[in-house]
């Protein structure tokens, strides 16, 4: 409540609400815990490369290097071990169960930096931020190939979507150092709203197979109420990164609410008739 309060200056609004914006459905869905089976196994990220594996043959993904268990204080000490062993390689360690947090084992990362990392792994982010999504999933940390270019993490090509439609996609560029976002349409038309972030200084080119991506995208969404697909385009090879049911946990700020209104207004619009569910999932 505090988040959503603090980004939205408001409190949440029912998702009946006339003047409700997709934030607040995310909230409710948070505060619900509505989740489907199915939705709660392709949050963990190691897990949602076998559903992909299995609906949606022409998206790539990083190469799965290790799963590491951090749910005891002994797996601690074995996770260091091994991302200590993998320090200096062209890899990335991020949580199965949670958002944000990433070590880049390309940069040599101290014993200290890995450690702090390891342990920030190991807790639920169900009790972190509340997020109810995370409740219950297991530990783990997965470490992937390092999908960089240049030393630069690839843009990110985000698609909020609804039973296989796309609503718009955010672009974001530079995440980890001068982060900026850019919301375009399915024709990949600038959208003039700031989600949280500036708009990038210099134009965002259209990646070639963004046709590929789009068709990815309704793929793989098809089966969920509402979702974030989440892609990258590497040199005109589509990867896949994760799905995202909660974004921004909901407190994702908007320069102009009316484009969350109008997004809740066509999610709900696509509900009735897609495989059997009408209400708010």
């Amino acid at each position: 409540m505090a988040r959503f309060f603090r980004a939205h200056k408001r409190l949440p609004l029912d998702v009946s609400d006339p003047k409700a914006g997709f934030n607040d459905l995310i909230f409710h869905r948070l505060t619900t815990d509505s989740w489907k089976l199915l939705e709660r196994f392709c949050i963990d990220k190691e897990f949602v490369k076998l559903f992909v594996s299995a609906v949606c043959s022409e998206v790539r993904w990083a190469k799965n290097l290790k799963v590491l268990a951090v749910d005891a204080e002994s797996d601690i000490d074995r996770a260091c071990a091994s991302l200590r062993e993998l320090s200096g390689s062209a890899a990335v360690a991020k949580p199965t169960h949670g958002s944000g947090t990433v070590l880049f084992l390309k940069r040599s990362p101290s014993e200290e930096e890995i450690m702090r990392f390891v342990r920030e792994a190991s807790k639920s982010y169900y009790y972190v931020s509340r997020e109810s999504q995370y409740k219950n999933l297991d530990p783990k940390i997965i470490v992937e190939e390092d999908l960089s270019q240049n030393g630069k993490a690839p843009c990110d090509f985000k698609f909020f979507c609804a039973r296989g439609e796309v609503l718009f996609c955010q672009v974001d560029t530079d995440r980890f150092t001068d982060h900026r976002r850019l919301l375009v349409s399915p024709n990949f038309d600038p959208i003039d709203v700031k989600y949280m972030y500036e708009h990038p200084d210099e134009p965002v080119e259209k990646p070639e197979n963004f046709e590929q991506m789009l068709k990815i995208a309704r793929h793989l969404s098809k089966y969920f109420y509402f979702s974030r697909v989440d892609l990258y385009s590497i040199q005109g090879e589509t990867y896949f990164s994760e799905l995202t049911f909660a974004p921004e946990g909901g407190a994702g700020s908007l320069s102009n609410e009316e484009f969350g209104v109008s997004m809740l207004h066509r999610i709900r619009s696509l509900q009735t008739g897609k495989m059997g569910e009408a209400a708010v999932g």
